[in-house]
């Protein structure tokens, strides 16, 4: 039976881990601070002189230069849409077969968890920079980036979600004698269903951003027309085709928000 000293001493463990931890983690940030040459003067200064760039040279936008950007925007909202298609069509099977509840054999689990996070560790500009050296500057290039990133999030999150779904309802089909398609039809696809629908639009939304990065490799699109200006010197302009990426954004959000809302 445990004795008041052993609590104390207990207590005592446990508030010497705490403060071990906490050095690491403080030392770590000081380290950390020390190499990127962060401090807080020069972090003040910073924002000092972003306020007057941002006052003399991106504002006011010139706005009567949105019309020109038209195309580029309507090649951004295709460009996100075909690679979120893309991605939710070659995710699906690699989140099935990678959960553990339904994959048909333990290895293909392994090896699709291993080649979603092989995906995933690489950053979308990589994708982007060999696909326009494949297919030169222009959207397409973007839109396989976009769908080929997008695996690694998507086949992550699917398959983490069907491994997170009730059994009892797979089980029972499995002991009525379902097949595997069945089983996936019946007791997987209806509690899977919002996670899929959610992360599938939530992927809409991310390409758009990243089109914005893809740009600067000349991946296509609004982040395209960015850089562009950006390398001209045209801020004004600049802040024009933000601010149209920041309208694009609001739309697919409002739109995929009443999507899932008339779905689920």
């Amino acid at each position: 039976m445990a004795t008041l000293r052993d609590y104390r001493v207990h207590r005592r463990a446990i508030a010497r881990s705490r403060l071990v931890i906490w050095t690491v983690i403080l030392l770590a940030f000081g380290w950390a601070t020390w190499g990127t040459g962060f401090g807080v003067l020069t972090f003040v200064q910073g924002i000092g002189g972003s306020f007057a760039f941002i006052a003399t040279d991106l504002l006011p936008p010139r706005l009567e230069a949105a019309p020109q950007f038209i195309d580029d925007a309507i090649d951004t909202l295709l460009m996100s849409y075909v690679g979120m298609v893309m991605s939710v069509v070659l995710s699906l099977p690699l989140g099935v077969l990678g959960a553990r509840n339904t994959t048909v054999h333990r290895l293909l689990s392994y090896a699709s968890k291993g080649t979603v996070s092989f995906i995933r560790a690489a950053p979308d500009l990589i994708f982007a920079i060999f696909l326009v050296a494949l297919f030169g500057i222009g959207p397409l290039a973007g839109t396989v980036a976009m769908g080929i990133s997008g695996i690694g999030i998507l086949g992550k999150t699917y398959a983490d979600g069907i491994e997170a779904i009730d059994m009892q309802q797979v089980e029972g089909i499995r002991a009525a004698g379902g097949t595997w398609f069945q089983v996936l039809g019946q007791g997987v696809w209806p509690q899977f269903k919002p996670t899929f629908i959610t992360w599938s639009l939530y992927r809409l939304d991310l390409n758009i951003r990243e089109a914005a990065v893809l740009g600067l490799v000349g991946a296509g699109g609004l982040g395209y027309a960015l850089i562009t200006e950006i390398r001209t010197f045209q801020y004004r302009t600049a802040t024009t085709v933000i601010l149209m990426i920041f309208v694009m954004i609001l739309l697919v959000e409002f739109v995929t928000g009443i999507l899932r809302r008339r779905v689920l």
